[in-house]
């Protein structure tokens, strides 16, 4: 668990920061939980895997109406209907998330990647590659609130020669 603590401040980092940039308006952090099921819980969820020195996932999920809001503001339009408009604006904030998240992991010494955005529709859908307990904290904004889960491990790598 101390794994992931240390790995949370750094991504959490990421996410507060391209959320601000997105919306301009600097998120406010909730209550942190454990999440022991390894399955989704908001009807819009955006994943990216970690590798590297890392294994796991990050989650970025919301309701159909906030992802319909932040979409609307990223593309300058109204998105009234979660549509593949809206799915692509979200992946991207969370491709944006991931390439801020692997600078500041980089500047802690974790050489890490994250792959591209999936998006996943729907609540309880099963995540294998979720590491459990993972953490989610949830991010309060004007648009609706946004659930960053992290699970994610440090890999022990073998020492250089």
């Amino acid at each position: 668990m101390s794994t992931q603590v240390e790995l949370l401040n750094p991504i959490l980092g990421a996410a507060a920061a391209v959320i601000a940039g997105t919306i301009d308006e600097l998120p406010a952090k909730g209550q942190i939980s454990l999440l022991n099921q390894s399955v989704t819980s908001q009807q819009v969820n955006v994943i990216v895997r970690g590798a590297g020195q890392i294994s796991g996932i990050v989650m970025v999920g919301m309701s159909f109406i906030t992802a319909d809001r932040i979409a609307s503001q990223m593309l300058d339009q109204a998105i009234k209907s979660f549509d593949q408009y809206a799915a692509s604006a979200i992946a991207e904030l969370v491709s944006r998330v991931g390439l801020q998240a692997r600078s500041l992991l980089q500047e802690c010494g974790i050489a890490c990647e994250f792959s591209s955005p999936a998006v996943i529709k729907g609540t309880r859908v099963e995540l294998p590659d979720l590491c459990i307990p993972a953490i989610v904290v949830p991010l309060a904004t004007s648009l609706g609130e946004i659930h960053l889960t992290v699970g994610l491990r440090k890999l022990a790598m073998a020492s250089a020669a």
